[in-house]
C-alpha cells in the first residue's frame, strides 16, 4: 500500500511539473523574480496568462454587475484600519500551526504533515493539542529539506501580512495590514452605498480585489500562494 501510495504521490509531481512548464513555456504563468531564485508563493501572469485573467475578470463583472438587477460595483482601498481586521477576528484566529526545522529552518504546517501520516489534526485545535499530538509523532516526521527530525514545538502563526504606512506604524501598537481577504471594504461601505444610491432590499456589492495570505509552504503552484 505504501509502495501505492508512493507511486501516487510521484505522478502527481510529475504531472505538475508538466503544467508548470507549460504554462511558462506558453507565456501563461512565470515564477516571480526567477532571474533572482524566485520567490515562493508568488507567480506573474505572463502575456497570454494576463489577457485570460482580465477576460475572466470581465466575463465575471458583467454576469454579477451589470446583468443583475440592483448589483452594485466597488473597489475599495487595500489598505484598512487595523480595527477591522480585529473585528472580523482575523488578527486573534486567521493562523496555522507551524513548526520549524532547528538545522536548516525549514517550516512546516504541522496540521498537514500529521494527517499525511495518517494522524486527524485539525488548524482549529489549541497549540496544547496539537503539541501533544506532534510530539507523539515526532519520530515518523523529518525535514522534506534536509532530512533531519529536529523540530521546535508547534505555535500558531498568523496569517496577515504585516505592512507599513507611513512612519508612525514603526512606534505604533496598532500595525497595519494586507488585505486577508478582498470583501472586507463591501462591509465597511455598506452604509454608503445605501445612503448615496438608495438601493432596494435586497441588493449585492461585487469587487474583484487582491489578498495576501503569509502561507508557512506555499505549495501546488496557483493552488497555495500568498498573493491572490
Amino acid at each position: 500500500m505504501k509502495e501505492k501510495n508512493t507511486e501516487k504521490n510521484a505522478e502527481k509531481d510529475d504531472r505538475m511539473e508538466k503544467i508548470v512548464s507549460l504554462c511558462k513555456r506558453r507565456g501563461f504563468i512565470f515564477q516571480g523574480s526567477e532571474i533572482y531564485g524566485g520567490l515562493s508563493g508568488i507567480y506573474d501572469f505572463g502575456p497570454r496568462g494576463v489577457e485570460l485573467l482580465n477576460n475572466l475578470k470581465r466575463e465575471w463583472w458583467n454576469t454579477h454587475v451589470y446583468q443583475k438587477e440592483n448589483y452594485y460595483g466597488l473597489d475599495a482601498g487595500m489598505f484598512k484600519h487595523p480595527r477591522v481586521w480585529d473585528a472580523s477576528g482575523h488578527t486573534s484566529g486567521f493562523s496555522d500551526p507551524l513548526a520549524e526545522c532547528k538545522k536548516c529552518n525549514t517550516r512546516i504546517r504541522v496540521d498537514k504533515v500529521l494527517n499525511s501520516i495518517n494522524v486527524f489534526a485539525d488548524e482549529k485545535m489549541s497549540e496544547k493539542e496539537l503539541n501533544e499530538l506532534f510530539d507523539a509523532n515526532r519520530d515518523k516526521i523529518k525535514c522534506e529539506k534536509c532530512g533531519a527530525k529536529d523540530f521546535s514545538s508547534v505555535r500558531k502563526f498568523n496569517l496577515l501580512v504585516k505592512s507599513n504606512l507611513g512612519d508612525f506604524t514603526s512606534s505604533s501598537s496598532d500595525p497595519v495590514y494586507l488585505p486577508g481577504e478582498a470583501c472586507q471594504g463591501i462591509y465597511l461601505d455598506y452604509k454608503n452605498i445605501v445612503d448615496s444610491l438608495q438601493p432596494k432590499v435586497p441588493f449585492g456589492v461585487a469587487q474583484i480585489g487582491k489578498a495576501f495570505r503569509n502561507e508557512i509552504s506555499p505549495r501546488n503552484f496557483l493552488f497555495r500562494v500568498r498573493e491572490m
